[in-house]
């Protein structure tokens, strides 16, 4: 009786150790297993990797080895000239002369003038603060060539005074700006003190086109003057008379212009001087390069 007792008592231990023997048995067949794989999977990814290097070393060298091989190839290809090819169009140049001039070329257009390098600027330099104001201060600043329709050479920057007030008829200025120039201030009437000259070209076949560019440029109230012959063989200064009205006024610009004229090659260019000079060599605006400017200009 106590035998059979014991027996059924031993039962339930032994069957709980040999769950506990099966379920040790499962997790080490799973760690070794799962251990396999991710030491596969490693050994499989560095492979791919070392793989992926080799492919990247080996396009590398390749990539090297056709650039070489490219610049020898140019190396041995001429020189376009016109004659080869009419793609390529270098539309302007811009060559240094010395310490002071560059040379512009326009060869859409067909000329070339003189620039100086440098100009000076009543308000080139950052605006100095008096008492409760900012003020322009003046100084030496790059000049610079603007392309479009027509073709601009102004100072490369200039500063603005901004935050006005005005108190008992006097200007007050809370800051002052650098702005950067460009065609679009160049054509704004806000900026119409700038420091600069605009070269407006046309293709002009007579004096008929001629004068009526005159009416477009400078007023109804202009017609062709004399044409003078000028330094460069084949080319004129032109002169702009106004037509007296009553009361003798003459519906014209009075400032100072240059109209120039090469029936040859059906060109006409215009720029205004203004009613004092522009380009400034220093502070003490007795330097001018505006003559030498205007006597430097050649049609191509």
């Amino acid at each position: 009786m106590n035998e059979q007792s014991f027996s059924q008592t031993n039962q339930p231990v032994q069957s709980s150790k040999n769950i506990w023997t099966i379920i040790a048995s499962i997790t080490m067949t799973a760690l070794i297993v799962g251990g396999g794989v991710y030491a596969w999977q490693r050994s499989s990814l560095k492979s791919s990797e070392q793989n992926l290097q080799q492919q990247i070393a080996t396009l590398e060298s390749q990539i090297k080895l056709l650039q070489q091989s490219a610049n020898q190839d140019n190396n041995d290809i001429p020189p376009l000239t016109n004659e080869d090819s009419n793609e390529v169009e270098t539309v302007s140049d811009l060559t240094s002369l010395d310490q002071t001039w560059d040379l512009y070329t326009n060869h859409k257009y067909g000329f070339s003038i003189k620039v100086p390098k440098k100009m000076f600027l009543g308000n080139g330099l950052e605006c100095e603060w008096k008492t409760d104001s900012y003020r322009p201060k003046g100084g030496i600043v790059p000049v610079k060539v603007f392309e479009d329709e027509n073709i601009y050479v102004s100072s490369e920057y200039f500063y603005e005074l901004t935050g006005e007030t005005v108190k008992n008829g006097i200007h007050y200025y809370s800051e002052c700006d650098k702005v950067i120039n460009s065609l679009s201030y160049l054509k704004d009437d806000k900026y119409f003190y700038q420091q600069a000259w605009e070269f407006v070209i046309r293709n002009i076949n007579n004096d008929i086109e001629l004068e009526n560019f005159i009416k477009e440029r400078y007023g109804s109230g202009c017609k062709l003057g004399n044409k003078n012959t000028s330094s460069q063989a084949g080319v004129f200064n032109v002169s702009i008379q106004g037509y007296e009205k009553e009361l003798k006024e003459i519906e014209c610009p009075n400032y100072m212009t240059v109209l120039k004229y090469y029936p040859a090659k059906n060109k006409a260019v215009s720029w205004h001087l203004g009613q004092a000079s522009t380009f400034f060599a220093d502070e003490s605006y007795q330097n001018v390069y505006d003559q030498a400017m205007v006597d430097s200009f050649k049609f191509e």
